[in-house]
């Protein structure tokens, strides 16, 4: 590792250590691996040693840029919250168990590369960081995957963020002590090879697939309520129609613009008994999507020719799946597109629990990135991060 890399690896601890001392110390006192048992994937002493052997192991890689590196980092950020002692899964024994961490540690990937991009330690484009967090979000499934021809699928065709996955995937074996004769560990072997030699044929671009939002269909503008992704779906609207979880009505975006720029048309040839748009609770409701889906039967002229954007929660991919059986069945042959929105939060994740039994805190959303392998229903999917507030 030349003199850079070295100076850009203490600058990313000293920069984590300075800003966020209660993730670093999180971290430091998180067991890999659960004291007094071994592990076939694990025998690190604790998640910030894992996580400094994948850094390092990025950084020894000549041709690993920012993003890689910065992935590296910030994956398993969401360790600490969601460890918790298991039995062991044969014999007797326990485990630690990190289930669910990929996609709590979704906004904390995010919040801390536009830190350090402010304090000019990574300079990373949106678009970088938005594959930073659907990494970050996705990697567990990614490694479950049965055969390296499903990885670009996985990844929504996007081969840039499929390298970014597969080169997370090599830095996280290198970064674990594991039991080499383990299936898992022989599996993601044969993945990884397999993944780099479809790689090899993919032109990987230089930015991230243009406006999926286009055209006729439901456009979904999914993740967290926030300002900036209400901005941003009033910004994609462009004018069309265009309904919130909260909104009684279908209405045009406030700024009358167009997609050609001549404004848009009224709303007042909608019927006045079109039926309301309750809120989509976070943990789905069939109810509320149903009137919905009722809803937009009353726009489907608009559906088929301008598009629809509809800005609401949907972070899980349940909840997705269930609004696109209910308007397959009243609109058939309507496109959906969903674009997945992650909103600068300008904070990471609560204090860990102190007793890991207890797990992850209740509730929890599950910010998983869109992926045609698990939502094939989607026509179209890509992550955007917003501007701030």
């Amino acid at each position: 590792m030349d003199l850079e890399r070295q100076t850009l690896r203490r600058q990313l601890v000293t920069f984590l250590y300075q800003a966020n001392p209660k993730l670093t110390l999180a971290l430091k006192n998180t067991p890999q691996v659960c004291p007094g048992w071994l592990s076939d994937f694990h025998m690190e002493d604790s998640v910030w040693t894992h996580t400094m052997l994948v850094l390092q192991s990025a950084l020894d890689q000549k041709d690993f840029c920012l993003e890689d590196i910065a992935t590296a980092l910030v994956h398993d950020f969401a360790k600490p919250l969601a460890a918790r002692v298991k039995p062991a899964k044969k014999g007797p024994g326990k485990r630690m168990s990190f289930a669910g961490h990929g996609p709590l540690g979704t906004q904390s990937a995010v919040d801390f590369c536009l830190a350090a991009r402010k304090a000019g330690l990574l300079p990373l484009a949106n678009e970088d960081i938005a594959r930073v967090a659907a990494a970050t979000s996705n990697h567990i499934a990614f490694y479950g995957l049965a055969d390296a021809s499903l990885a670009l699928p996985f990844c929504n065709n996007d081969a840039r963020l499929c390298r970014t996955l597969t080169r997370l995937l090599y830095c996280d074996m290198q970064g674990s002590i594991a039991d080499t004769m383990n299936p898992s560990l022989l599996n993601n072997l044969e993945l990884l090879a397999g993944t780099r030699q479809i790689l090899k044929d993919q032109a990987i671009s230089c930015g991230q697939e243009g406006d999926v939002t286009s055209g006729p269909g439901l456009h979904l503008v999914c993740g967290l309520p926030s300002p900036a992704k209400k901005r941003l779906a009033q910004d994609l609207a462009r004018g069309r129609h265009i309904v919130t979880q909260a909104s009684p009505k279908p209405r045009k975006d406030p700024s009358g613009a167009s997609p050609d720029g001549s404004g848009a048309g009224s709303m007042d040839n909608l019927p006045d008994n079109a039926p309301a748009c309750p809120g989509v609770a976070a943990d789905g409701n069939g109810e509320a999507h149903s009137a919905l889906v009722q809803q937009l039967v009353f726009l489907e002229p608009a559906l088929r020719d301008e598009g629809v954007l509809f800005c609401a929660g949907l972070c899980t991919r349940s909840q997705r799946r269930e609004l696109y059986s209910l308007l397959a069945q009243a609109l058939p042959g309507i496109p959906v597109t969903c674009t997945f929105v992650l909103s600068p939060l300008h904070s990471w994740p609560p204090s860990p629990s102190c007793d890991l039994a207890h797990g992850l805190p209740r509730p929890c959303p599950e910010l998983v990135m869109p992926s045609l392998l698990f939502e094939p229903f989607l026509d179209k999917a890509r992550v955007l991060l917003a501007d701030g507030e």
